[in-house]
């Protein structure tokens, strides 16, 4: 998502943002378990909205690797496709140690997803905006602008509630937020696998060239979802 975020920063020659799926209404797309060394074992999810969650684990058990091998295929059948926010409790394979490694596991996974209330927002090209001061009415609000992108809540809200009119423009006055309102936005959501699962867009002056970065945006978005599906 940063590579994303930057790509379409670097395309657009504006601020870029992506916005992914709410954390706990995404899938499980693969679960694995891998040994770092002796008592140490990373747990490695992949999501449906792009994410990668790692936890690691620690125990002072000794764990073959078939054992740890076995864990993990267990895990990896029994996650996959559950849904991050409620991830189902693992099954016995009736081996104490492969049972221990499950739970252990189910539960620093349980706890991180209970973690994750809120989307994430990853921002690109935030010098773009110091750029291009030039073409907001006083450097201060290019400033100001720059301040907003970093209030993740605010941004993520505001995306949110533009995003579902699809491909979008929002120019100036149009911006529900008041330090908004001498800039552009420009939207696009991505799917994965059919289903909508985040945003990307633009935020620039309101001089911006409408064309070219309306097309960023839908190629960007395009490939991220193909690239994720």
């Amino acid at each position: 998502m940063h590579e994303t975020s930057g790509l379409l920063a670097r395309v657009s020659r504006h601020a870029a943002v992506v916005v992914g799926s709410q954390p706990d209404a995404a899938c499980v797309r693969s679960a694995q378990l891998v040994e770092i060394q002796p008592g140490v074992i990373l747990t490695l999810v992949v999501l449906s909205n792009g994410a990668v969650e790692r936890e690691v684990l620690e125990s002072t058990e000794v764990f073959t690797s078939d054992q740890i091998a076995s864990a993990s295929t267990f895990f990896d059948t029994q996650m996959r496709s559950a849904s991050w926010g409620s991830l189902p409790d693992p099954l016995l394979t009736g081996d104490p140690k492969v049972d221990c490694l499950l739970s252990t596991a189910h539960a620093k996974l349980v706890g991180a997803s209970g973690q994750d209330a809120s989307a994430d927002l990853y921002v690109g090209g935030a010098s773009n905006l110091a750029a291009e001061q030039g073409a907001f009415a006083t450097s201060e609000r290019a400033s100001r602008l720059l301040e907003v992108l970093e209030h993740q809540v605010m941004v993520v809200s505001l995306v949110r509630e533009l995003f579902s009119r699809g491909l979008s423009v929002s120019i100036g006055s149009e911006n529900r937020l008041a330090d908004l309102r001498d800039c552009s936005i420009v939207l696009a959501p991505y799917e994965i696998d059919g289903q909508t699962a985040g945003v990307v867009g633009v935020l620039g002056p309101t001089r911006m060239d409408y064309r070219h970065a309306l097309a960023a945006v839908s190629v960007v978005s395009e490939q991220l979802g193909r690239h994720l599906s």
